[in-house]
């Protein structure tokens, strides 16, 4: 595997050598030569097919070389990874122990690479939070010293009102109080007692409704003045 990778390091550098290769910049002044010496009756094709091999000749040897090399190299590739899987069909004995211990060096490079991918995600994803937490208090610091600096100039403007304000003046007596008031509660007048009242401390007295007329059964009765009185008693 080891002569695999140098063969393909080889193989990048010749590629990098055919796209990088500026040797056509004097096949024009080849041509112009051509046609001073031969006139009109150049021969395009066979003087350009001479400098195309003076120019990839040497690449493409190292091209048939690579592909000796390769085809050699995978059939040496072939024969060891089948003489490797022979080895591994073995259930007992030290391939056993071995295998086992492959298996368990397999699955915990996995696990190590899981872990680690994680680990990477978790870092960054609580950094990209730090900033944004960080971003976040700034702004509501400056918020809240906007809001006390706003609080303080609004107290200092009304403490300047209240001072600024003028004195109320006291209250005045009535004008007819003309001399000094007087502290005492006001005594309520009082109101004669009639003579008729049966308590002195009555003050108004209400006599009793007159007594009903009793009903008689036996009393005339009245006189009828109506229409229909008058005609029963003519007929």
């Amino acid at each position: 595997m080891n002569q695999a990778d140098a063969l393909k390091n080889e193989r990048e550098v010749i590629e990098s050598e055919i796209k990088n290769n500026d040797s056509f910049s004097g096949m024009k002044s080849k041509f112009l030569k051509a046609l001073i010496q031969d006139g009109v009756t150049v021969n395009e094709s066979a003087l350009a097919t001479e400098s195309i091999g003076e120019i990839y000749g040497p690449l493409q040897k190292q091209v048939r070389d690579q592909k000796t090399r390769q085809e050699s190299l995978l059939k040496e590739i072939q024969e060891s990874h089948s003489e490797f899987m022979r080895s591994r069909g073995s259930t007992s004995g030290p391939d056993s122990l071995r295998d086992s211990f492959l298996t368990s060096l397999s699955a915990a490079h996995d696990t190590y690479f899981e872990i680690l991918a994680n680990l990477q995600e978790g870092t960054k994803f609580y950094n990209d939070l730090t900033t944004l937490l960080v971003n976040l208090q700034n702004k509501v610091s400056d918020f809240c010293f906007a809001r006390k600096a706003e609080r303080e100039e609004m107290v200092k403007d009304l403490q300047q009102n209240i001072v600024s304000a003028p004195t109320p003046a006291p209250p005045q007596a009535p004008s007819y109080h003309s001399g000094a008031v007087s502290t005492a509660p006001p005594v309520a007048p009082q109101q004669p007692i009639p003579p008729f009242a049966a308590n002195p401390y009555q003050q108004y007295y209400y006599p009793p409704p007159p007594l009903p007329v009793g009903y008689n059964p036996f009393a005339a009765p009245a006189p009828c003045e109506s229409f229909y009185c008058l005609y029963e008693i003519d007929f």
